[in-house]
């Protein structure tokens, strides 16, 4: 600290030297007046006029100290004046107390420092160091003891290398996949790829190679659980490694070699891959004869199918455009206007490395090109200079100028302006690593150099952070959540920041999805969040574990929370439509957590739609139980049927295309509204007839009959019971479908099992009462299986409120069992609702599939006795967890081949697949 000592009658100042640095460069560098006043320096203009003049008639050279100005009677705006310069504007830097360890085995380069570095969802951060080494470091640590090693390296394991020089992103469970590399230089093992779990600190393998060595390669996350991995030795063959099954595949079709190793690529939100010209080599026009002159252009990719796709290139650069490799390129999405740019600082000529450019990447075309260059305003010449994205959305430059005490700065995008920061106190260019810690603050380390420096940015010293009391581990794309706060009114930005992975200024993690979020009225502690919508692939916010931060009006982020970000979850029941059973061809139906309609289609593999955006209603969002009725399945004619989230019943329907009405209204009721979902009985299927079962929101069960035109009845009304009351979904038996004879199950809201049936006229009877249980109270679901419909023979199963299921059997009576008691399993409770898969009816040989109140998934299964079973448990997955109701799609019942599936309680759409085996996969994942 400096005194400088004022009037005799004033107190003295206690400034920094670097605010004192500060100050005098903004004295000095300003040529007028108008110059202090900018920024609101100095408010009255009369002081601002007098300093300059005074500087220029007693200081020609400037003034050499602040002091100089007491002779001036400004002591009050002055002291105003020096606040401006402080922590608060311009941030600051400090040492972490150790130094990184040198580790390295013998015969390892005795290098020092850290080349690589990534943001762990321990809070930790693994270093690949200098000297060969993989490194764990605690920021929060102060002692020594902050670093540690993992319990193995890369090189430990069979047929292992050093990960110097490799690159690296984070997998949907948040291992860290390393790719390529071998230490110094390229290295014919490199093959592999090694994952670091960072909740064991081990490092494997995989399970096979890439299609080539890469040294110097990158790795970008696609956001369908699978990695990119480009270039690493000059050229751009490509490999697409999958989380699935741990194994590397050759892209087909790839023509475009690259003219720089590290090439820089970005994720767009719209699944392209951008190229933004940065890299480790020449990138710039015309710098190599052999290649041809489009690979120097930026460019994006798209995959047409899973292992190849094609690059286009966006307009041709001009031959003066200025060389970004060494620069730096960063992402920035704005998730709620549904826009991306991507801006590069720096380069590697010394004529135009003074500069940074950026590019609208919301919709890029063959015409797309880079904006004009822009000159820094401190004028620097920046090459290797890193970027950091801050949780406010602003960028951190530092670095990439071959000095010690050089300046940073922050760049906002929403306003491209500048900030200027406190000076870097270390060199810190080629071989330097920065990134974002959870409390906000900024690490840096690298280049020859041992020390951790720490940079705290403004918005942590201008008041106290907010904190996050609370929020989900787990947070489903599309999932409105929860977080608790004690300053929930105060917050004005909810975002997730993806954690960086960064090597030789190549980072293709990073990235700020702002979310959209509400506060309660009246409750000051909580907000609520929506995640991004689910897509498949999810490039907006790839599944993975993210950094969630809070932040106030006046800009300051909270400490962050780490969350995993899962991709597509679903709930309630899955609907399946058979287009050929015997070829196992069919479309699930299910809802996703966000109320999006999902159909799954398997032709030659699986393929996720969203009916209701194909049918242009993408707003619509649904409850939880599909239903489809069939018109001609060979076809693939349907109708979907849904209840909005609002209640208005929607009927989705495939002809030429996709079209969605809503019936109640096109039957005179455009007033009424459902709950849950709906029940279809068909009369003719071939000509469209069919009657659409659902229940009111007030409880009413409603019939929507379609002759010739859309009608609406009320069955329980007509059956004489107008003041009866329903809840859930109906069921339908058909007697005689062609003469519209069926019976209507529906569960009253007191718990009653109720029974519509039409012969000459509607009659309602209760069932369980007729079976001389009338004190028993189901759950909203019930099931029919039918043994002779003709002859109206059947089962309903329903479950009681207590979690016991429910068999009732008419032959010449009415009466009630209970199936899982009888195949030996009293004690176990069941929830919502069953499905029943016939293998033969006639004989009354079916399986029941119902969720246990702990949720395993049950089969029962009559042939000569009850027996139950846990279809998931014979598949080897005893630890899964289901819930709703599940449903079953026949291949061939006679031989009991069947498909089961069901959602899991954290959303995962599940198939039990039955041949000779019980087998498990997941559909959408698929």
């Amino acid at each position: 600290m400096e005194t400088l000592p004022g009037k005799s009658d004033q107190a003295t100042f206690n400034i920094e030297v670097a605010i004192h640095r500060r100050v005098l460069n903004f004295l000095n560098e300003a040529s007028s007046a108008e110059d202090l006043l900018n920024g609101k320096r100095f408010r009255n203009p009369e002081v601002a006029k007098s300093i300059i003049e005074y500087r220029d008639r007693q200081f020609p050279l400037g003034f050499k100290n602040v002091n100089d100005l007491q002779r001036l009677d400004i002591y009050t705006d002055l002291a105003e004046f020096l606040d401006q310069f402080g922590a608060a504007t311009y941030g600051q830097w400090r040492d972490f107390p150790h130094p990184i360890p040198r580790w390295g085995r013998p015969g390892r380069e005795p290098n020092e420092g850290v080349v690589h570095a990534a943001m762990l969802r321990t809070g930790k951060i693994l270093f690949i160091t200098a000297d060969e080494t993989t490194i764990l470091w605690d920021p929060l640590n102060l002692a020594a003891s902050s670093f540690e090693l993992p319990l193995n390296q890369p090189d430990d394991i069979p047929l292992g290398y050093s990960q110097l020089c490799s690159h690296h992103v984070f997998l949907s469970d948040g291992r860290f996949l390393a790719v390529g590399g071998g230490g110094y230089s390229h290295n014919d093992n490199a093959i592999f790829g090694f994952k670091f779990d960072p909740i064991s600190r081990l490092w494997s393998r995989t399970t096979n190679s890439m299609s080539e060595a890469r040294w110097y390669p990158t790795a970008i996350n696609l956001g369908n659980k699978k990695v990119l991995v480009v270039c690493g030795h000059g050229s751009g063959e490509m490999d697409v490694y999958d989380e699935s099954t741990d194994t590397f595949t050759k892209v087909d079709l790839d023509t475009k070699p690259f003219p720089s190793l590290y090439p820089g690529l970005h994720l767009l939100p719209d699944d392209k891959i951008f190229y933004s010209r940065t890299g480790w080599g020449t990138a710039g026009p015309g710098n190599d004869p052999e290649l041809p002159d489009d690979d120097d252009q930026s460019a994006f990719f798209t995959f047409s199918s899973p292992h190849d796709g094609s690059w286009t290139s966006i307009s041709p650069i001009p031959p003066n455009v200025d060389d970004r490799t060494k620069g730096m390129s960063v992402l920035l999405v704005n998730a709620l206007q549904s826009t991306a740019r991507v801006v590069v600082f720096g380069g590697v000529d010394p004529l135009t490395n003074n500069t940074f450019e950026s590019i609208d990447a919301s919709a890029l075309s063959p015409s797309s090109n880079w904006g004009s260059p822009q000159p820094f305003p401190d004028g620097e010449h920046r090459s290797l200079c890193s970027s950091v994205l801050l949780p406010d959305g602003t960028v951190f430059i530092a670095g990439g100028i071959q000095a010690a005490n050089t300046p940073c700065a922050i760049f906002n995008p929403a306003t491209n302006t500048w900030s200027p920061m406190a000076d870097l106190p270390s060199e810190r260019h080629y071989h330097s690593v920065s990134l974002l810690l959870p409390n906000g603050e900024v690490m840096m380390a690298g280049w020859h150099n041992t020390k951790i420096e720490i940079f705290t940015p403004p918005y942590l010293l201008i008041g106290d952070q907010p904190e996050i009391t609370s929020a989900p581990e787990v947070i489903q794309l599309g999932q409105t959540f929860d977080i608790v706060t004690r300053s929930a009114a105060s917050i004005a930005k909810v975002v997730l920041v993806r954690p960086m992975a960064v090597t030789h200024q190549t980072d293709t993690e990073q990235r700020v999805v702002e979310l959209q979020f509400t506060t309660l009225p009246g409750d000051p502690t909580r907000l609520i969040a929506t995640a991004p919508v689910e897509d498949k692939p999810s490039a907006l916010a790839p599944p993975g574990f993210y950094m969630l931060f809070i932040l106030n009006r006046e800009g300051v982020p909270s400490v962050a929370k780490f969350v995993q970000l899962t991709d597509l979850r679903f709930k309630g029941r899955p609907a399946v439509f058979p287009t050929n059973a015997e070829d196992n061809k069919k479309s699930i139906y299910t809802t996703s957590l966000s109320g999006r309609l999902c159909q799954s289609w398997d032709t030659s593999h699986w393929n996720m739609d969203f009916p209701a955006e194909l049918a242009n209603q993408a707003t619509l969002k649904f409850q939880e139980f599909p239903a489809v009725f069939a018109r001609d399945a060979a076809d693939n004619k349907k109708a979907i049927y849904m209840v909005t989230t609002d209640g208005r019943l929607a009927q989705i329907w495939d002809t030429d295309h996709w079209e969605c009405d809503f019936p109640a209204e096109l039957a005179g009721h455009p007033q009424l509204r459902f709950q849950h979902g709906v029940a279809v009985f068909p009369t003719n299927a071939e000509d469209n007839k069919k009657s659409i079962y659902a229940i009111t929101t007030d409880g009413r069960l409603a019939q929507i009959w379609d002759t010739n035109h859309w009608e609406l009845d009320f069955p329980a009304e007509l059956a004489g019971h107008a003041q009866l009351r329903f809840k859930g979904i109906a069921a339908v038996f058909p007697t005689n479908a062609e003469d519209n004879k069926k019976s209507i199950y529906a569960i009253t809201t007191d718990g009653r099992l109720a029974q519509i049936w039409d012969g000459n006229q509607w009659e309602l009877d209760f069932p369980a009462e007729l079976a001389g249980h009338s004190g028993l109270r189901f759950q909203p679901f019930p099931a029919v299986f039918a043994t002779n419909g003709e002859d109206n023979k059947k089962s309903i199963y329903v479950i009681t409120d207590d979690g016991r299921l429910a068999q009732i059997w008419d032959t010449d009576h009415w009466e009630l069992d209970f199936p899982a008691e009888l195949a030996g399993f009293g004690s176990l409770r069941f929830q919502q609702g069953v499905t029943v898969f016939s293998t033969n009816a006639e004989d009354n040989k079916k399986s029941i599939y119902a969720i246990t109140t702990d949720g395993r998934l049950a089969q029962i299964w009559d042939s000569n006795r009850w027996e139950l079973d846990f279809p998931v448990d014979l598949a080897g997955h005893s630890h899964l967890r289901f819930q709703g109701i599940p449903a079953v799609f026949p291949t061939n019942a006679e031989d009991n081949k069947k498909s089961v599936y069901a959602i899991t309680t954290d959303g995962r759409l599940a198939q039990v697949w039955d041949t000779n085996q019980w087998k498990l996969d997941f559909p959408n994942e698929l």
